[in-house]
């Protein structure tokens, strides 16, 4: 079983592949969440000061990374990196959502990553996060999209996850 950090950084991977931020440069140069430093395409987002990072049709353009001559693909994004780490986080630790409920949305308590109001298809982004995440983390293959996700965590029961502090917006 993995840690609860190994899910939650699995789980931001998957989401950054469904969202294209590994797809290859098309004709209009790299695609919109490498572009942005954004691999989850995150909406809207604060900064430790409560300020909300610059947005670009409609999507957060997070800072680059400030090391210089920095190559690894991953860095420049880290400032998003970590806020789609936390918005994980939130809905998966705090919330204690399912799949289907962080992607779709659960009443009163989450309006969803990817709603259908917004035209996504959260049945779908959820099976398809749920798939790489049994592949990366070896998981139960009968594992569905119904499940709360922090149940597949080994540390799942440690009361300090709740008490972690929460930034940005979600």
């Amino acid at each position: 079983m993995p840690t609860t950090k190994e899910l939650i950084n699995a789980m931001a991977h998957a989401m950054a592949i469904q969202e294209g931020f590994y797809d290859k440069p098309g004709k209009f140069g790299d695609p919109i969440p490498r572009k942005m430093n954004n691999p989850g395409d995150l909406r809207t987002w604060l900064d430790a000061a409560g300020k909300p990072y610059p947005e670009e049709n409609g999507f957060v353009n997070f800072p680059a990374c400030q090391i210089a001559g920095c190559k690894h693909p991953d860095h420049p994004a880290q400032v998003g990196w970590h806020a789609l780490r936390v918005q994980v986080w939130n809905c998966v630790v705090k919330r204690g959502l399912t799949f289907l409920e962080f992607f779709a949305g659960k009443p009163g308590v989450y309006a969803g990553f990817a709603p259908e109001k917004d035209k996504n298809d959260p049945l779908g982004y959820a099976t398809k996060v749920l798939e790489r995440m049994k592949v990366a983390l070896n998981l139960d293959p009968a594992i569905t999209i119904y499940v709360k996700v922090l149940s597949l965590a080994s540390d799942s029961t440690l009361p300090a996850l709740a008490s972690k502090p929460v930034l940005g917006v979600d």
